[in-house]
């Protein structure tokens, strides 16, 4: 499990996962059932930003060459 790749992909998960079960425990007043829709949007909206500025990330890098 040394692929850089999976682990970046773990992480990532990781973190929307945080952020989401952060962002949906900030709706104390809702029921049960719409604080997991909270979390699925949030975790889903996290990861999908990540991905998002990941790529971007990894395409201007390849485009200007930072490195």
């Amino acid at each position: 499990m040394n692929n850089p790749v999976i682990i970046g992909l773990i992480a990532m998960l990781l973190l929307a996962f945080l952020g989401g079960l952060l962002l949906a425990r900030r709706k104390k007043q809702e029921e049960k059932q719409i604080r997991v829709i909270f979390f699925v949007f949030y975790f889903w909206l996290l990861a999908f930003f990540q991905l998002t500025l990941f790529s971007i990330i990894y395409f201007l890098n390849s485009k200007f060459s930072w490195y």
